[in-house]
């Protein structure tokens, strides 16, 4: 005498589910991790940690060019942080890939390119800005409103070389979330077949 033991009609049932409902419980699971790093690089941004990393600190400097806009590395007017978005890739149903980050079209509110910002705090930047005497003026009194006190006369040199540090958040979220994504993407795709109850995170 055989007796079956175990969740045999769930079994059945999953058995006899359409390849097309598999590719679409997959392609949900990506997109609901793919939604939930989004979630998390905005978190690390609003917390100054990203995937658990300090940011550094805006300098003396920079504080005093934002006129008191907040302290926050990253953001001043919040165009890069609201830049961040979720954007489903080309493919066929189940095959589709996301892409979280800042796309190559964003811009500030000034015109600027935000990928080109993103990827200078990303990954740090330095280089050579030719000054004329409108931008001199305006750095010494930025300088001055900081409480620093500007070197020699500020008729110097007509090149200055700027080194930006690295800051990076979307990195260190990535690799945070590397960690468990298998479990996560297995759970998401059981419940997105009604196989489990409803999946937190």
């Amino acid at each position: 005498m055989v007796k079956k033991i175990g969740q045999w009609n769930k079994t059945r049932s999953l058995l006899s589910t359409p390849l097309a409902t598999f590719d679409r419980a997959i392609d949900a699971a990506v997109s609901q991790e793919a939604e939930n790093f989004r979630k998390e690089v905005i978190r690390g941004l609003d917390s100054q940690a990203p995937g658990g990393k300090r940011l550094k600190k805006p300098s003396a400097l920079t504080l005093a060019g934002r006129k008191g806009r907040g302290t926050k590395a990253l953001i001043d007017r919040g165009d890069l942080r609201r830049s961040v978005k979720k954007v489903q890739g080309p493919g066929a149903p189940g095959k589709r890939g996301y892409f979280v980050g800042v796309l190559r079209q964003a811009r500030s509110r000034t015109g600027d390119s935000l990928v080109n910002i993103a990827a200078t705090h990303e990954f740090g930047a330095s280089f050579s800005v030719k000054v004329t005497p409108a931008m001199r003026a305006a750095v010494m009194a930025t300088m001055r409103e900081a409480g620093l006190t500007p070197s020699g006369s500020g008729k110097g040199a007509t090149v200055y070389a700027i080194r930006i540090p690295k800051r990076p958040f979307l990195t260190p979220v990535a690799n945070k979330l590397r960690r468990g994504a298998g479990r996560r993407m297995k759970r998401r795709i059981q419940v997105n077949l009604g196989l489990l109850g409803k999946v937190m995170g």
